[in-house]
């Protein structure tokens, strides 16, 4: 038997999936939780790809996402990350 992770919200910082984030976990287990995206308007690996395709794309598999930016590159912004828990 897999092992099984316990959680209430998910929390992507600076995530980004090539394939889209069903390569990682099954969107339909996300569907009864909490998920986040964060990430700086000036990171330095995600400006290097279409960023609004990308929010397109996973707003596509969880409807229910929240997205929040920041000012700032490949970090965690400590006031945002404040916020959002």
């Amino acid at each position: 038997m897999k092992d099984q992770i316990k959680y209430d919200r998910l929390i992507l910082w600076a995530g980004y999936f090539g394939n889209g984030i069903q390569d990682v976990i099954d969107p339909t287990k996300l569907t009864e939780k909490e998920v986040v995206l964060c990430y700086g308007k000036e990171d330095k690996f995600l400006v290097k790809i279409n960023i609004e395709q990308y929010e397109k794309d996973i707003q596509k598999v969880i409807p229910h996402i929240q997205i929040h930016t920041f000012e700032g590159g490949h970090t965690i912004e400590e006031e945002l990350l404040l916020k959002i828990l």
